[in-house]
């Protein structure tokens, strides 16, 4: 039996990445790994997988982040305009100009393609402010993608929520298929605090951790969080720890200096090795998506939240993939945008309520067990076409 061919084109290649392209590998496919880099994986890529390297996401700036789309982009064409047509394209959607390339090879050479929708591009970019829909820009984007999605072997997203946003751009309203993401449960393990020497070392053994870990988005609302802690501050055995880097990161240092907010810390990323006993310290695990972004996106950490064992408190709307999730495990609650009254009302209910409290952690664990690596072998069967 021959081998298929396969190239991935992922700028950015974490531990999902990392589990999909494996299980191509352990199945015999012949597969090419496009990429700026590989980071914070656990486990190492098969070694039958050629990778070649090419242009870094650099996220430090606004024009950095779109030159270093644009680069990777381009050097990726120009190396598969001399490649052989044999290989199918599978391309993960950021860079966001990067799946026009399937589009492109299709008509050219009826090379075939598949779509990994991680985020929707314009959507996310025009819940983030940058397009109006009646940009031209916008107009032309969301036109092209309606060709993009319906000459592709195979769409994939992440949830429900997304699904359906992609759904206006197909013209027979084939319905894409959803694959949600996955989290290793056994590198994530809840841990009791006196047992983790990150709850020791930042003082959280005898605390009621509230945290968040990523990235502080443009549109995140941590207004809301730092504002509910503020009303908790009286209660100096509640403390808020926010690990990561991002655009909002010195509006949140500034909010944090100018209320004195004794019950916060903000930390630096961490390294990979410290993650599981990071997000273990939560004994609530926050989540933020930006508004209008339930459609568009759905952080990868929510998972890790669940596998931790904190009861997930999600910063985004009511109408989204969050809500699905606490009413289907019952592990948290969601709460919208200036909502700071009913995140500290809820904090110090479980707070209060450790019953409560170790219920939900419960739940979340065993939500996490629905969401394994095994669901790597769906986008194997998937887009092979197995049964």
């Amino acid at each position: 039996m021959n081998k298929k061919k396969y190239i991935f084109i992922c700028q950015v290649t974490r531990q999902l990445m990392v589990d999909i392209l494996n299980q191509f590998a352990e199945n015999g496919e012949s597969v090419i790994l496009y990429a700026g880099e590989i980071s914070n994986t656990q486990t190492t890529l098969n070694p039958t997988i050629e990778v070649v390297y090419f242009c870094k996401y650099n996220k430090e700036k606004s024009t950095k982040r779109i030159f270093t789309w644009l680069w990777f982009t381009i050097q990726v064409f120009f190396r598969l305009l001399f490649k052989s047509k044999k290989y199918e394209l599978v391309i993960i959607s950021t860079p966001p100009f990067i799946t026009f390339l399937g589009l492109f090879f299709k008509r050219l050479f009826k090379q075939k393609y598949h779509l990994i929708m991680w985020d929707i591009y314009p959507d996310a970019l025009l819940s983030m402010k940058i397009f109006k829909q009646s940009d031209i820009t916008y107009r032309t984007w969301a036109k092209l993608n309606t060709r993009l999605l319906n000459k592709a072997d195979s769409v994939i997203t992440l949830g429900h929520f997304m699904a359906k946003a992609l759904e206006k751009y197909y013209d027979n309203k084939i319905k894409p298929t959803v694959i949600n993401n996955w989290v290793d449960t056994n590198f994530i393990i809840p841990k009791p605090k006196n047992e983790n020497w990150f709850a020791k070392k930042y003082n959280q053994v005898d605390k009621f951790t509230v945290l968040y870990s990523g990235n502080f988005g443009d549109t995140h609302d941590f207004e809301s969080l730092l504002s509910a802690a503020e009303l908790l501050i009286d209660k100096q055995d509640i403390n808020f720890v926010l690990i990561g880097e991002g655009a909002k990161k010195n509006q949140i240092q500034k909010i944090i200096t100018d209320k004195k907010l004794s019950n916060v810390i903000l930390l630096d990323f961490q390294e990979k090795e410290t993650f599981p006993f990071s997000i273990t310290t939560g004994d609530i695990g926050v989540i933020a998506l930006g508004e209008g972004m339930e459609y568009a996106s759905l952080p990868s950490k929510t998972y890790s939240v669940l596998a931790a064992g904190s009861v997930l408190l999600a910063l985004a709307s009511k109408n989204s993939e969050f809500q699905l999730m606490v009413d289907k495990f019952k592990c948290g609650s969601v709460f919208e945008k200036g909502d700071k009254k009913g995140i500290s009302e809820y904090i110090l209910g479980l707070y209060d309520d450790k019953n409560l409290l170790n219920i939900l952690k419960e739940n979340s664990r065993k939500a996490s067990l629905n969401f394994t690596p095994k669901n790597a072998e769906l986008y194997y069967n998937y887009i092979c076409k197995k049964k």
